[in-house]
């Protein structure tokens, strides 16, 4: 049986000019595949889950362009027609820029990249329900912490260079795309259960925490997600769930996903007892939201 299949290929050739570079391919696949529709309408999203306000991510996309024999036409501010001229399979290459670092946004540079979803993927109007997988171009040596899974067992359509490699995740559909934020690099990654499930914080930098002040806040995250299952009955709502937590001398702030929670702190939020509470309010603030809201 025929169906459509969504890949997204990143990479971050010049991590200095905090450009991402994804190329977004759409093709029929299965026992008679056709030709794909004459037009596909792709977007960009004006919303993340979690943050209550119309985000204007497009406006970080710059240089789309279908690779031939297709050609795209912007038709409103955050979408773009692609013809697909009776191809069974269309490319769409563009970039985004990457130079804000908040929960809501993507950021990356020589050491790390973050990647949120709603601000990087293009969606397939009218298929929001179809499944993506998504193949990252890292540096060697690089890990990614995400609620995605991983998978390994697909044919890979990107071939890294000698110095790098593919890491490669899907999602059962664009709502979970854009619900699951990307840490990428040599972040720091501790890993613990709480009610017998799988847990993991990503801290970047990992120079700015000491191992005492990791063991600690482990230790009190284990707490507070314990105490928050209590309140609703013991059990915790997602199967595993990864802390993606970035210290920052000019930031704080939280937004919750469906199985992780993305958190920004100043590095000294282990300095002092009234700091240390104020990033353990922020975790417990977030962690909350897996049962309220979401």
């Amino acid at each position: 049986m025929a169906s459509l299949l969504v890949v997204h290929r990143v990479s971050i050739p010049a991590p200095q000019t905090h450009l991402v570079h994804v190329e977004t391919t759409v093709s029929v696949t299965g026992d008679g595949a056709q030709a794909l529709a004459e037009s596909l309408v792709l977007f960009m999203p004006v919303w993340t889950p979690g943050s209550y306000l119309v985000r204007e991510y497009a406006r970080h996309v710059e240089g789309v362009a279908a690779v031939a024999p297709g050609r795209t036409t912007k038709i409103r501010k955050n979408a773009w027609r692609l013809e697909t001229e009776g191809a069974k399979s269309a490319t769409v290459r563009y970039r985004v820029y990457a130079g804000e670092l908040t929960v809501r946004t993507n950021h990356v540079d020589e050491s790390h990249a973050f990647l949120v979803g709603a601000a990087l993927f293009l969606g397939l109007e009218g298929h929001e329900q179809l499944g993506a997988r998504v193949e990252i171009v890292v540096p060697r040596g690089w890990r990614a912490s995400t609620s995605l899974p991983a998978v390994t067992a697909v044919p890979r359509t990107t071939a890294p260079a000698s110095n790098d490699e593919v890491l490669t995740f899907e999602a059962p559909d664009f709502d979970t795309l854009v619900d699951s934020p990307i840490e990428l690099g040599t972040h720091r990654e501790e890993r613990f259960d709480v009610a017998g499930k799988p847990h993991c914080y990503a801290i970047w930098p990992t120079k700015l925490v000491s191992d005492a002040d990791v063991r600690r806040l482990v230790a009190d995250t284990k707490t507070i997600l314990e105490t928050e299952a209590k309140l609703f009955g013991g059990a915790l709502p997602y199967e595993d769930y990864e802390l993606l937590l970035h210290l920052a001398p000019r930031g704080r702030g939280g937004l919750e996903h469906n199985a992780s929670a993305a958190l920004i702190a100043s590095p000294a939020s282990f300095a002092t007892r009234d700091a240390y509470l104020d990033l353990l309010s922020l975790v417990a603030h977030e962690a909350f939201h897996a049962w309220n809201i979401k």
